[in-house]
């Protein structure tokens, strides 16, 4: 019988068609006390999706953590110029000077405006991912397949809305693996 590791599943949507509507992205590993914490209004990155507008935004944080840590709903998704960028930085938890080197060279900013986020209570760890899915950590976002935001809901045992949710003192949306707990 063969395994999963030899015949992994494709995590990432391999056409339109097979796209879940969800997306990963990656974060660098100094930055986990910022997503786990007080979670940022806004998220910068230098590319965003441009052809729709993700249900949910799947948090990885890499090495050394290499975890999935979370999702995000965002409001909308758009083009900013730097200097509008640098207006929101501190609803971003970012300090201008690392905003400005961060996007040295680019001309716009892509936004994430953050509706709410969810931190799971047990993250998902890189070697689960790979145990089930040709899994690579993407410099910077992927599209899942219908396959791996099925198999991430079912890990939650969470329906893929966020009404199931739970808003804690901090405005924090938090969710797990029991619902009866929520």
């Amino acid at each position: 019988m063969e395994s999963r590791m030899s015949n992994p599943m494709p995590f990432k949507s391999q056409s339109e068609s097979e796209r879940s509507g969800d997306i990963l992205v990656s974060f660098s590993s100094r930055w986990i006390d910022r997503l786990r914490g007080n979670f940022p209004n806004y998220i910068f990155r230098r590319r965003v999706p441009s052809s729709f507008v993700p249900k949910r935004v799947f948090v990885y944080v890499a090495s050394p953590i290499s975890e999935i840590i979370g999702f995000f709903n965002a409001k909308y998704i758009q083009q900013i110029t730097l200097p509008e960028a640098l207006n929101i930085a501190s609803e971003a938890q970012i300090d201008a000077d690392e905003l400005k080197k961060y996007f040295r060279g680019y001309n716009t900013v892509g936004c994430y405006a953050i509706h709410d986020n969810m931190i799971f209570d047990e993250a998902i760890k890189l070697s689960e991912l790979r145990e089930h899915f040709d899994f690579f950590p993407p410099q910077s976002f992927v599209a899942l397949s219908y396959e791996s935001s099925g198999w991430i809901d079912k890990k939650l045992s969470k329906p893929p809305l966020q009404d199931s949710l739970s808003k804690q003192a901090d405005g924090t949306l938090r969710g797990g693996f029991d619902e009866s707990k929520i």
